[in-house]
């Protein structure tokens, strides 16, 4: 009979673990954020859009696309993500491929340090600033065949963008 009892209590503690485990599992999905937003510099060039999606707590993906060019970047949020909050303080890591206007290509890698606000309405404002290695693929502007440098420039630079833009709706 105890052994039973025992069985029973074990079981019955194992069950409410899994409950409690499935319910911070759902609250952490509840709580992920989408921002569509309009960018300015950063991954998307010049100016394009980015979309940002919360992957975990303090992390999210973001992709942008723009008009010469576009990225994939990483952002961890200090101490967590949220759009309850009115700012949220990041720093991440970002690549983009970029078409210059005169004709050169170039990839920007940087580490943005920089801050998010989500405002009323679903509004949101990210700005960022960070040191950024770019790596100069093709030369700017008509270049003489005997004049052209066929190894890549490489360049430590500061990049940052500016983004503005609508917190979308949550996962459920």
């Amino acid at each position: 009979m105890k052994s039973l009892i025992l069985f029973i209590s074990f079981n019955l503690t194992s069950i409410n673990s899994l409950i409690h485990a499935q319910r911070v599992i759902d609250l952490e999905k509840q709580s992920r954020t989408k921002t569509l937003s309009i960018a300015f510099a950063g991954m998307s060039s010049l100016i394009g859009f980015s979309y940002e999606q919360q992957i975990h707590k303090n992390k999210s993906l973001e992709i942008g696309l723009g008009l010469l060019g576009g990225g994939l970047g990483l952002n961890v949020y200090l101490p967590n993500h949220s759009s309850d909050k009115s700012f949220n303080f990041f720093w991440g890591l970002r690549s983009s491929y970029n078409i210059q206007g005169s004709g050169g290509t170039r990839m920007i890698n940087y580490i943005p340090i920089g801050i998010n606000n989500f405002g009323r309405n679903k509004f949101h404002l990210s700005i960022d600033l960070g040191p950024a290695y770019v790596i100069q693929l093709t030369q700017n502007g008509y270049v003489l065949p005997e004049n052209r440098n066929p190894q890549p420039k490489q360049l430590f630079r500061f990049f940052g963008a500016l983004k503005l833009g609508r917190t979308l709706k949550k996962n459920n």
